[in-house]
């Protein structure tokens, strides 16, 4: 029923696009504010249910508002709905072009669906849109590098750190370029920096079995990316990695116990 009631607004809305949008008196009103507040709160312990019926709530408000249909995207899409998320943070853009937190979920979802290079115009965008704004910087950065843009990620990071020195992604995104760059003394000591895998953080846990790795300590990259390797079994990466750390290890006998059946697979690696 709640995703029938959000579907019927969406189509309610698309029926006036040309018109000027119909905010709603409730909009920046206390009550309005809660709403969204209490939503998120909802989406963040997993009860979806409850966060649709405060966003309907909240759209009797102010019915296009872009600040209510970036919050029904982003509920829309932890529960698995992208088709709607994707209708939702469009309306979201209709009604507001410049929406910053619009733009930044309409990234995040072009990333996740066509990959990064197609996403940074939409990151961009948000960029442009709230320049300073720490998590749009972090994920554009991330994009950059993801793309094979390290200047421009190094410019990013810049930004970001300008934006907010005390952000520990600062430190971890240049642990990043120097890893990549072969200054992995240098990238270690940014990466305990950041605070990253001690948080358990899954890209910093790879991270360090890297420099693990470069820096002779098999034993210690073969432990974390075996923790890793339970976290995210799919993993082709960290399973490669580990792999390796064995075999550098000198535990050839593991190695053949835990990776000879998948390599007889066709697609093995």
């Amino acid at each position: 029923m709640l995703a029938t009631a959000l579907a019927l607004g969406l189509a309610a809305c698309s029926q006036g696009a040309g018109h000027p949008p119909r905010r709603g008196l409730g909009e920046g009103s206390p009550a309005f504010v809660q709403l969204l507040a209490d939503a998120d709160r909802d989406m963040e312990r997993g009860a979806f249910a409850d966060a649709g019926r405060k966003l309907d709530e909240a759209r009797s408000l102010a019915p296009e508002s872009p600040d209510l249909w970036t919050a029904i995207a982003r509920l829309r899409l932890r529960g698995g709905e992208h088709l709607i998320a994707l209708e939702a943070a469009d309306r979201a853009l209709a009604f507001g072009p410049d929406h910053a937190p619009a733009l930044y979920l309409r990234a995040l979802m072009v990333r996740d669906a066509h990959g990064a290079a197609d996403s940074l115009i939409w990151f961009e965008a948000a960029r442009r849109a709230d320049g300073d704004n720490p998590d749009i910087l972090a994920e554009y950065a991330a994009t950059l590098g993801d793309s094979g843009e390290a200047g421009a990620m190094l410019e990013a990071v810049r930004g970001l750190a300008a934006s907010a020195p005390d952000d520990p992604r600062v430190p971890w995104f240049q642990a990043v370029l120097a890893a990549r760059g072969g200054h992995y003394t240098i990238a270690r000591g940014l990466l305990t920096k950041s605070g990253m895998v001690a948080r358990g953080v899954p890209a910093a846990i790879l991270l360090d079995a890297v420099l693990g790795l470069e820096e002779g300590n098999s034993a210690s990259a073969a432990a974390s990316l075996e923790a890793l390797a339970a976290r995210q079994p799919a993993n082709a990466r960290v399973r490669e990695m580990l792999a390796r750390a064995l075999l550098d290890g000198g535990r050839e006998e593991e190695l053949l116990r835990r990776f000879s059946p998948e390599t007889r697979l066709p697609e093995g690696s």
